[in-house]
């Protein structure tokens, strides 16, 4: 038996004795099903060609992001797009952009979400993005 079960059941061992109405609690309480691997922490390359500055003021930290493959850009056969609501940001910046890509081309369930805004920051540096994967 691992630690975590036995853990688990000598926790759960007095809401058995206490009847239904406390197993029923029990149950209640939200468990986390899935583990989050951070993949990427980068900025948004071609912030400034795109909407991004347009809604600036709108977008916040933890906002979630939409990853978008473009197979058949002209620059970048493992082109990954940024979007926030049907705007496009920018895109994963090509140095970083190869596992992203393999893991959405394979439909891996991966997160993207903004970490920072920084307005101070030059064009290409003032958000910063993470991108997870949830197994």
């Amino acid at each position: 038996m691992h630690r975590r079960t036995f853990i688990k059941q000598l926790f759960c061992l007095p809401l058995f004795i206490l009847g239904p109405a406390a197993r029923q609690c029990a149950q209640d309480i939200p468990r986390p099903d899935t583990r989050r691997i951070l993949l990427l922490d980068t900025h948004v390359a071609g912030f400034r060609y795109y909407e991004g500055a347009n809604i600036w003021d709108y977008l916040g930290p933890g906002d979630p992001l939409e990853l978008r493959r473009e197979p058949t850009n002209p620059h970048d056969a493992r082109a990954t797009a940024l979007y926030w609501r049907e705007h496009k940001l920018g895109y994963i910046p090509r140095t970083d952009n190869a596992a992203v890509a393999g893991f959405l081309d394979q439909g891996a369930p991966l997160k993207a979400s903004i970490k920072q805004k920084n307005g101070s920051a030059g064009p290409w540096e003032c958000l910063q993005v993470e991108v997870v994967l949830e197994v």
